[in-house]
């Protein structure tokens, strides 16, 4: 049985999605990207991050807005999340960008800041080796200047997937990790029918993947240039679902 490590865990709103797939419709998409999901986390929650009235969330809509309707969240709540984000990341138990390093602290950051949310999910996200060097490998910071990403600073450790009786399996997910930190998914460029001619791929109820007894063919085929993927490392995160 191949290893997995544990690449952290991703606080997600999940809204449903239509005209994806036939299945999925009126459904969430249970992908890691944040293309199509919104992390809690995000760089608006860090003390040197964005200007929320300046940063747009949609083509009407200013960040300022949206976190105040959807989350009720004023000035003073984003400044607690601030100081309170900014403590947990010089622990390092958090990494940017939106990455928590354990699930106990997202669902502490969840039940502290976002208590009423709707259609959260806590996402624990593992790579097997290849992947993780990949990941590692791709984003070594450049220059003292330059910070390590989350997501390649938890691959590092080395933590051996377990069986977490609080942690569901939900199915495979094909991402790209970003410059930002963050993930695009195969879902972005429409290729379910190619990956399923290609590689025999099936999507699950979740949107996610079931699995194949190789992955290394589909990873080479979404690294491959010629394919049109975005040009970032591309990989095989196993999703499951923190229950808690």
């Amino acid at each position: 049985m191949m290893d997995y490590y544990l690449g952290g865990y991703l606080l997600l709103r999940c809204l449903p999605v239509n005209h994806l797939h036939p299945q999925l419709d009126g459904k969430p998409l249970l992908t890691c990207s944040t293309c199509f999901n919104e992390s809690l986390l995000n760089a608006w929650s860090y003390g040197w991050g964005i200007d929320v009235k300046d940063t747009l969330y949609d083509a009407s809509t200013t960040l300022f807005d949206h976190l105040e309707s959807a989350f009720g969240l004023d000035d003073i709540a984003r400044e607690n999340i601030r100081i309170w984000v900014n403590e947990k990341f010089d622990q390092e138990l958090i990494g940017w960008c939106g990455v928590f390093m354990s699930a106990a602290t997202a669902i502490e950051y969840k039940k502290q800041f976002f208590q009423h949310a709707q259609n959260c999910y806590l996402f624990g996200l593992y790579f097997n080796d290849s992947d993780a060097r990949r990941f590692i490998a791709h984003w070594q910071p450049k220059s003292e200047r330059d910070g390590l990403l989350g997501i390649p600073q938890k691959l590092m450790l080395r933590q051996p997937e377990n069986d977490d009786i609080n942690e569901q399996f939900l199915g495979y997910d094909i991402v790209g990790l970003d410059i930002g930190g963050e993930f695009h998914t195969s879902h972005c460029h429409g290729l379910h029918n190619d990956l399923h001619r290609r590689f025999g791929l099936t999507l699950n109820e979740h949107g996610l993947y079931n699995n194949v007894p190789d992955w290394q063919p589909v990873v080479d085929y979404m690294n491959d240039e010629a394919t049109g993927s975005e040009p970032v490392p591309w990989g095989i995160a196993k999703i499951k679902q923190v229950i808690f």
